[in-house]
């Protein structure tokens, strides 16, 4: 066996039990990042601005489509954080899973309550 590969089974065995433990933050964030999309390309459909300044000048550079795959590239990024730290320094970062599953809930919220 290469060491690559031995390297990729630890990470991948890694990656299936912190799935495994945190299955029902990850369930939401990605419910929630979804209904973002969902909220977000509706309000965009019914002639609303984009809120977030950031997403709004990729949105005017890059379409709709780039700005989802920023908005992808966020998330990636967000949770690759998140299992470094927690497998760096053996603390639970989770929380912040946590905390952004709030912020997205007010986000989704609040879309929402502008189609209404």
């Amino acid at each position: 066996m290469t060491v690559i590969n031995k390297s990729v089974q630890v990470v991948w065995a890694g990656a299936r039990d912190t799935l495994r433990r945190h299955s029902l933050l990850l369930v939401l964030f990605a419910a929630l990042q979804l209904g973002d999309i969902v909220s977000t390309h509706l309000a965009l459909r019914v002639g609303l601005p984009e809120g977030n300044p950031i997403p709004a000048t990729v949105l005017t550079m890059a379409g709709e489509g780039g700005m989802y795959a920023l908005k992808l590239l966020a998330v990636v990024s967000f949770l690759i954080v998140v299992c470094w730290l927690e497998r760096r320094f053996k603390a639970n970062p989770w929380r912040a899973v946590g905390a952004m599953n709030v912020i997205m809930l007010g986000v989704v919220v609040s879309n929402s309550a502008h189609l209404l």
